[in-house]
């Protein structure tokens, strides 16, 4: 008899694989390291969506206004992530660059686990 996800249907075990390997091999998306080693829980889109609107909440701008409507209506975490730009471009103009890129940085770990960890790179 074949196996079939690391289980012998004939009944005899194999002690090759403990139970924590089955598990990081059968759902290897939903945790993430972060850059300290640790387990990090993947956000929610709500999760990051709010992140992206608190990074500028002291900004009362029309185009504040019109970047928390785009951020709304994202149906996606990588629509949020290309809106980091914008919010980085708002809050230079109203505060300076390094507040900026220490607003952006701060938001690298809810995009863990839904961008690539090569491109979670700070500013």
């Amino acid at each position: 008899m074949t196996k079939i996800l690391g289980f012998d249907p004939s009944g005899s075990s194999d002690n090759s694989r403990s139970p924590s390997t089955f598990f990081s091999l059968s759902m290897p998306f939903l945790r993430s390291k972060n850059s300290a080693g640790a387990v990090a829980e993947k956000k929610t889109l709500s999760q990051v969506r709010l992140q992206l609107e608190l990074s500028f909440q002291d900004v009362e701008t029309p185009v504040a206004e019109r970047l928390r409507h785009k951020i709304r209506a994202a149906r996606e975490v990588k629509e949020l992530w290309m809106l980091r730009s914008d919010v980085h471009q708002l809050v230079s103009r109203q505060q300076s660059q390094q507040e900026a890129a220490q607003r952006i940085n701060a938001l690298l770990p809810y995009f863990e686990g839904w961008i690539p960890a090569k491109s979670l790179s700070r500013i």
